[in-house]
C-alpha cells in the first residue's frame, strides 16, 4: 500500500484506491497510480547519479535504472532484485513492481571471492562499488539488504554467504543500523564476520564527504563482530597492558 503527500493511498496488491481519511473510493486520477510493466523498466536507461558520485559504470554493472520527470530531472530509481524492482520515488517513497524480497547485487556475484560486503541500503552498495571501480578498475562483491529490518532475507542465501572467507557488514551509524548488524552477525556466523565502523552515518556519505579511499579503509580495517557481553583474548591482553601502566607505590618496609 503506497501513502502519497495529500494522504490518499493505493494499494496494488487489491488495486484500490483510499481517500485521505481512510476510505475506500474511486481513483481521481488512474494515470498517478499506473504502475509501470518489468519490461518497461528494463528499457530505462543506466545513468551516473552525480549527487552521489555513482558513476554511470556501477549503475550499469548493477543494471540499476532511472526515469524522469517532465523537466528531465531523474526522479524515480529502480533496482533491480530476484523477480523484481525496488522503486524509489525521490526523495525518499518506496515501492515494489514484481516481486518484491532478496538481496540486491547478488546475481552480479555468481562466483565466490575472499571477501563480502553487505550494506543496509542499495545507494551504499553503489557506493562501496564506485570506491572499489574508482581504485582498481574492478568490482568486488557488495550486496544490499532493501532495509534494515530485513535481515531475514540473509537467511535465504546463507550457504552462498558462508563460502566466503570474511563477511563484512557495513551497514548504517544509527540505532536501526546497530540492531540489524548484530541480528545479520548471528546469521553470517560470528566466525566470518567483521563489522566496518564508519565516520559518517552511512557508506555513501563517507564517499560523498570524504572519498572513496576513506570508504575503502573503512572496510579493509573492520573489525571481527563480537557478540555483547564477550571479551576477545586481545581485549584482554589489551585490558592487562593498561593495568600494567597504572602508576602505584608500594608499601613501606616492616
Amino acid at each position: 500500500r503506497q501513502i502519497y503527500e495529500d494522504g490518499t493511498s493505493f494499494c496494488f496488491s487489491c488495486k484500490r484506491y483510499f481517500n485521505n481519511k481512510g476510505k475506500e473510493g474511486e481513483m481521481p486520477t488512474p494515470k498517478m497510480f499506473q504502475q509501470v510493466s518489468l519490461e518497461e523498466i528494463s528499457r530505462y536507461k543506466s545513468i551516473a547519479l552525480k549527487e552521489r558520485k555513482i558513476s554511470k559504470e556501477v549503475m550499469e554493472f548493477f543494471e540499476v535504472k532511472v526515469s524522469f520527470n517532465e523537466d528531465g530531472i531523474i526522479d524515480t530509481h529502480y533496482y533491480p532484485y530476484e523477480n523484481g524492482y525496488k522503486v524509489r520515488k525521490l526523495p525518499k517513497t518506496f515501492s515494489w513492481v514484481g516481486s518484491s524480497g532478496g538481496v540486491f547485487g547478488k546475481k552480479q556475484f555468481n562466483g565466490v571471492n575472499k571477501k563480502l560486503i553487505i550494506t543496509e541500503g542499495e545507494i551504499d552498495a553503489l557506493s562501496i562499488a564506485q570506491a572499489s571501480w574508482d581504485k582498481y578498475q574492478r568490482i568486488y562483491p557488495v550486496v544490499a539488504l532493501p532495509s534494515a529490518n530485513a535481515t531475514k532475507e540473509l537467511l535465504k542465501i546463507r550457504d552462498w554467504i558462508r563460502e566466503f572467507q570474511e563477511v563484512v557488514l557495513c551497514l548504517d551509524e544509527d540505532e536501526a543500523g546497530r540492531v540489524a548488524t548484530a541480528e545479520a552477525a548471528r546469521i553470517v556466523g560470528y566466525d566470518k564476520a567483521k563489522v566496518a565502523r564508519l565516520p559518517c552515518k552511512d557508506p555513501n556519505e563517507v564517499l560523498v564527504k570524504k572519498g572513496g579511499t576513506e570508504l575503502l579503509n573503512c572496510v579493509f580495517n573492520a573489525i571481527k563482530y563480537t557478540p555483547s557481553g564477550i571479551i576477545s583474548k586481545e581485549d584482554i591482553w589489551e585490558a592487562l597492558e593498561q593495568y600494567n601502566k597504572i602508576e602505584s607505590v608500594p608499601y613501606p618496609s616492616c
